[in-house]
């Protein structure tokens, strides 16, 4: 007798959770509350059956399905492994060793939603002893809706000048179908010294398959500072029923005033080093007041008067011993938000077999 195999549908829950949890925790959840529609036959790519979860509003639980293989055949059906299109996040994590003849078992397959909002398409295959068709193969397709998320209206952080105050605007994004998923937030918190406020009324949209779309702008109003590098802060979106979502705020501070070079990495010597530092100033004109340094001989050829532009060179001793060192040298100015510019020097090591050169 031909072996003949086919595929069917079974149930679907919805796990949030960011593990695989126990099978009592599957239990208990129970159907989700949306329509889901399904349907058999192949796709184009060669699927024995496809699944359509629908949609689904993904807040990075897994979503979990069941498809049930039948033997009508007159011999028992081994089952020997199973294997996912996409190993990183979905994978068939139970089935059968075998199906008794003229009976089913059922494959269970797993797909981490993440948080992200898109079309996610997974192709399953289950290998059997069959001799006719050793390969039975599923496809599950989820529309996947990121329940909530922010995104920065700009592509990149804000960078700013040292000591000047600046602002971004976030957009934040709520979706919901029926009884699930999120309004917009309630209340923004953000640690002092950074502001953040609502901008404008929410704006919804509804989107062809029933998902509702709210979204609303939050301006984001960042401290002038002087400290010079990458800075951070979390702002907190809270609602009414207790739930709180964090993002993540980052944004840079420049310097007005820059040397080149920024530093130096210099090869052992015999003799003092000597090098020339270029000064540059974006917005005015500025004068350099004094050079101090450990590895400091002397400096000279200081302009006297104030420039954008200025040039001073550096004696520097040649370190000492054999493993070479890191040291710093200051640089104070009359610009009153950079005062002293640090110039970091890094003296390599001598080489092996050799004391230095000059």
């Amino acid at each position: 007798m031909r072996l003949r195999i086919w595929l069917s549908s079974a149930s679907l829950v919805l796990l949030s959770a960011a593990c695989l949890p126990e099978p009592s925790a599957i239990d208990q959840l129970g159907a989700p509350t949306h329509p889901i529609e399904t349907r058999s036959g192949s796709d184009r790519l060669g699927a024995d059956q496809v699944f359509d979860s629908g949609p689904i509003l993904a807040r990075g639980q897994i979503f979990r399905h069941e498809f049930t293989l039948a033997n009508p055949s007159d011999r028992p059906l081994r089952l020997l492994r199973g294997s996912s299109s996409t190993p990183c996040c979905s994978a068939v994590d139970s089935m059968p060793r075998s199906i008794a003849p003229h009976s089913t078992g059922r494959i269970g397959v797993f797909l981490k939603a993440g948080r992200e909002s898109g079309l996610r398409v997974v192709r399953f295959a289950i290998e059997t002893d069959s001799v006719e068709r050793a390969i039975r193969t599923m496809t599950l397709r989820a529309r996947l809706y990121s329940e909530w998320e922010s995104v920065r209206t700009k592509d990149i952080p804000a960078s700013l000048t040292i000591g000047e105050p600046g602002k971004e605007v976030w957009r934040v994004v709520c979706r919901r179908k029926g009884t699930e998923g999120l309004e917009p937030p309630d209340t923004i918190q953000v640690a002092d010294p950074v502001h953040a406020r609502f901008l404008g009324p929410v704006v919804e949209r509804t989107e062809s398959d029933g998902v509702i779309e709210a979204t609303r702008e939050v301006e984001v109003f960042l401290p002038k500072s002087s400290e010079l590098g990458n800075h951070r802060a979390e702002m907190v979106f809270h609602w009414a029923n207790g739930r709180q979502e964090k993002q993540l705020i980052h944004w840079e501070i420049r310097p007005l005033v820059h040397l080149e070079p920024a530093s130096l990495v210099l090869e052992p010597a015999n003799e003092a080093i000597e090098r020339t530092i270029t000064i540059t100033s974006d917005d005015r004109p500025i004068r350099v007041t004094g050079v101090r340094g450990d590895m400091l001989i002397r400096f000279s050829d200081v302009p006297q008067f104030p420039a954008k532009r200025l040039q001073i060179s550096i004696r520097l001793a040649p370190p000492r011993g054999d493993v070479g060192g890191v040291s710093t040298i200051a640089i104070t100015t009359d610009h009153p938000l950079q005062g002293v510019l640090s110039l970091r020097i890094l003296f390599l090591p001598p080489k092996a077999g050799s004391r230095g050169a000059s």
